[in-house]
């Protein structure tokens, strides 16, 4: 039976295209590693960004103790409490700054300065963190187009509320992760629960700290976004600086990935 040889121009091409197919950087689809440090010293100027809203948006609660209808003036304060709820990511990485500064001391010769997102930068670090993977590598490239010597990332990726009027009447007191409350329907706190990620990243796109952590706080007309904010991010401050800024860390640099 006769054969059929191909080209040799075919074959070359074919070939071409299998080494090309080869050297084409694939994404890297591996689960993130939870935690993330170098023990690396971080100083000079570090940018910080708006904090990201990676969370589903909260709904306002209608339900009520004993299940009746809430009153339109109940309605009102649980829709201004929805509203506040949305402001906490952003008072939580607005504060970071100046938590991190108090447990540094005036001996960190460093100094944090806003600034503002990249374009394309801020979408590619929420998709990340929806996937679950890539989100050192849209950190890293995203350090690298801030400048600066460091950027700090914090982000908010699950936000649940619920009033605490549903577990009583007024004036019963309620014990909270953040100390007793007292139910009150004109102030009505909420008991916030809500997991927050920061990441400090070097100029050249080492990720020195990646870190979250599951937190609570409780928020109401007399603890508004700002007071609660104020209070996370000092939480928050204290736990990451275990891991950065370390004596320890001047005398090593090596990359280390919690289990």
């Amino acid at each position: 039976m006769p054969t059929t040889s191909l080209p040799s121009s075919i074959l070359t091409t074919g070939l071409l295209a299998l080494l090309v197919a080869g050297c084409v950087k694939r994404p890297d689809l591996r689960p993130e590693q939870p935690f993330v440090w170098v023990a690396r010293p971080v100083q000079g100027d570090v940018r910080v960004l708006e904090a990201l809203s990676a969370h589903t948006a909260p709904e306002v609660h209608l339900g009520s103790y004993l299940g009746e209808p809430l009153p339109e003036a109940r309605v009102a304060v649980r829709t201004a409490r929805a509203e506040q709820l949305v402001e906490l990511p952003a008072a939580v990485g607005w504060e970071l700054p100046g938590a991190m500064n108090g447990h540094l001391g005036p001996t960190w010769p460093g100094s944090f300065h806003a600034e503002r997102w990249p374009a394309g930068r801020r979408d590619r670090v929420l998709d990340a963190l929806g996937q679950g993977h890539g989100l050192d590598d849209a950190l890293g490239d995203l350090a690298r187009s801030v400048g600066g010597d460091a950027v700090l990332v914090t982000w908010v990726d699950r936000l649940a509320a619920e009033p605490l009027s549903l577990q009583g009447f007024p004036g019963d007191l309620v014990s909270t992760p953040n100390g007793p409350v007292v139910i009150d329907h004109t102030n009505e706190p909420y008991l916030v629960d809500l997991r927050v990620g920061v990441a400090l990243v070097a100029s050249d796109g080492e990720v020195v700290v990646r870190y979250h952590q599951d937190m609570h706080t409780v928020l109401s007309e007399a603890r508004p976004p700002t007071v609660a904010g104020r209070q996370l991010a000092r939480d928050l401050a204290a736990e990451v600086l275990k891991v950065w800024h370390r004596p320890e860390a001047s005398a090593a640099h090596g990359r280390h990935a919690a289990p």
